[in-house]
């Protein structure tokens, strides 16, 4: 949500022709007024570059040159220093783009050559400022999107390169104790949260339930969820397991992206599902259970092989209940008639 504008993307601009011969002795000078601008393109062009050597031979060419720049009024200062070497026998051209800092007044520009000109017919060696272009930058700052945009030189790839990036993306709410890369919880958690990057499933469930701009949170509040179940079952995806190669790794992990919509008790089922759990609503709050070790178990088991002429009676689940968890129970009612069974 920090994002800011991109320099040059979007960009409205305005260019002009300019089409002079820029000498070693003689800089060329632009004065900028318009200070709405936020950078200007320079077009360097080379009708020819090559030198011939007293065997005949055709070879490249070297012109080194530099942009300085002066902000309301203030001394120049270099923004560019670069050279145009090799060998062409027509028009060559390259644009370089030079952002403006603030200012109130405007800018002087320069550009000088820092190489001679050779005046003769050995040395093709003419260097002209082709173009001029203003460009004021769209403000578009692109929130709630994570955005990438890189430069490279067309020199070093033959086409458009494909590029890859490692990324965490969205920061969550977390339990203000948690530390998520070293996975560890200190003290005890006073119920409050932060925003931090977690690839824990459990945390996951508790901000697609919450959010409001992607989520549930327009219609379920923080309130009614069991928090601290979800911070209990959060520990134990966070515990260590073998991963079967001699190391070791969080029991269960989540990295998801989604491109489209979903339908939100689908998703959560999904999410849960991961951990071993199920995710269900009752009693006007959003509960969430995983099936992992309690720290009280039950006391006796009762079955069909240990309940004799006795009926169990299995209340009917909502049909979110059975895509969820598909057994469908959730409640059992036992009768008992004799106090020693």
């Amino acid at each position: 949500m920090d994002q800011t504008y991109i320099q040059g993307i979007p960009s409205v601009e305005n260019e002009t022709s300019i089409s002079t011969e820029l000498r070693s002795g003689t800089p060329w000078v632009r004065a900028i007024s318009n200070t709405q601008l936020s950078a200007v393109r320079v077009r360097f062009a080379w009708p020819a570059l090559q030198s011939v050597d007293t065997g005949g031979n055709i070879n490249g060419y070297r012109i080194e040159y530099k942009v300085e720049l002066a902000t309301d009024g203030g001394a120049y200062q270099q923004v560019l220093s670069e050279a145009v070497d090799g060998k062409t026998i027509s028009v060559y051209e390259r644009t370089r783009r030079i952002d403006l800092p603030k200012a109130t007044s405007g800018w002087l520009m320069r550009i000088t050559r820092l190489t001679i000109n050779q005046n003769n017919n050995k040395i093709s060696d003419t260097m002209q400022i082709a173009g001029f272009t203003e460009v004021i930058d769209a403000k578009i700052r692109y929130p709630n999107t994570a955005l990438l945009y890189i430069e490279f030189s067309a020199e070093q790839f033959r086409s458009i390169p494909a590029v890859t990036v490692e990324t965490k993306l969205k920061k969550m709410q977390v339990p203000s104790n948690y530390d998520p890369v070293a996975r560890s919880y200190t003290g005890v958690w006073d119920g409050t949260f932060k925003q931090a990057w977690t690839d824990n499933a459990v945390w996951m469930t508790y901000d697609i339930t919450t959010a409001d701009r992607f989520g549930l949170g327009r219609r379920i509040k923080s309130w009614m969820v069991d928090k601290w179940e979800l911070y209990r079952i959060s520990q134990y995806c966070d515990q260590v397991v073998p991963d079967g190669k001699g190391g070791q790794e969080p029991r269960f992990i989540c990295n998801l992206n989604l491109q489209s919509k979903a339908d939100a008790w689908s998703l959560l089922c999904d999410i849960s599902a991961i951990y071993r759990g199920m995710t269900y609503w009752a009693q006007g709050q959003v509960f969430t259970l995983s099936d992992m070790p309690r720290a009280t178990d039950f006391d006796f088991a009762y079955t069909r092989a240990n309940v004799i002429e006795c009926k169990f009676t299995y209340p009917s689940a909502s049909e979110r209940m059975h895509r969820c968890f598909s057994g469908g129970v959730n409640s059992v009612a036992v009768g008992e008639t004799e106090d020693l069974n």
